[in-house]
């Protein structure tokens, strides 16, 4: 079903589906608060030996992608923070579900950021990405926490900080190797919108890709390669600095 969302942030529009749900029945077995420290991602190596470096919120903004650095026919919106997104997720049923949305929103790391990136031939596509910065050992911590999530949660409920209820379903997905360890799956809110994510450990920070296309909602749509090459090549060379 198409819906005209060209110039439609990922960010708000998964904030919409997860806090503003379209079921009414309420969820308590298994639901939990959102945990002191978050998680994302899973599988697949590139890069020689895992960096322990914590990047500081201004590293963190250096290694996105400017203007100066993007494949041709691709723009950059302005960085911003995404700590407001986490926010409105209150409860997550089964609780063990809780590291998808967290991988969503980029984790929960010391500082986040995130930026979207879409492309003039497809305007309707829009890519966001989170970078989070952990600890040494958290963001491996996230990572597993995240795929045995995925495991384990074909479908689960979340509660929004107004109270609304919304079902999901998610879906396992094969990740070409990318960064340090890398997973892929596809995340669908009650309103059928398919977001494909990407949530790639560099170090000891996560770079999640999210994407959406905004003429066909319901079908998942490819990662622009070249630009995740980029991003993840910058980011390395932040961490590894």
């Amino acid at each position: 079903m198409p819906r005209s969302t060209g110039t439609v942030l990922v960010s708000s529009a998964l904030l919409s589906v997860l806090s503003l749900g379209a079921s009414a029945c309420s969820s308590d077995s298994g639901s939990v608060d959102k945990p002191p420290v978050g998680v994302p991602a899973s599988s697949a190596p590139v890069s020689s030996a895992p960096v322990a470096k914590t990047l500081s919120a201004a590293e963190l903004k250096g290694a996105l992608l400017t203007a100066k650095d993007l494949p041709t026919g691709y723009t950059a919106r302005a960085p911003e923070s995404v700590g407001d997104l986490r926010g409105q997720i209150v409860t997550v049923t089964p609780a063990v579900c809780w590291p998808i949305p967290e991988a969503i929103f980029g984790g929960r790391g010391k500082s986040a950021i995130f930026q979207n990136y879409s492309q003039t031939a497809n305007p309707a596509v829009v890519l966001n990405l989170y970078l989070a910065a952990y600890e040494s050992g958290d963001a491996e911590k996230a990572m597993d926490d995240l795929k045995a999530a995925i495991a384990a949660c074909p479908n689960f409920t979340i509660t929004g900080k107004d109270g609304s209820v919304g079902k999901t379903g998610v879906k396992s997905l094969t990740s070409a190797p990318l960064g340090d360890d890398a997973v892929m799956f596809e995340f669908t809110p009650a309103g059928g919108e398919v977001y494909r994510i990407v949530p790639i450990r560099v170090g000891a920070t996560l770079a999640t890709f999210v994407t959406l296309d905004g003429t066909n909602v319901d079908q998942g749509v490819e990662f622009p390669q070249p630009l995740l090459a980029l991003q993840l090549e910058k980011l390395k060379t932040a961490a590894t600095g």
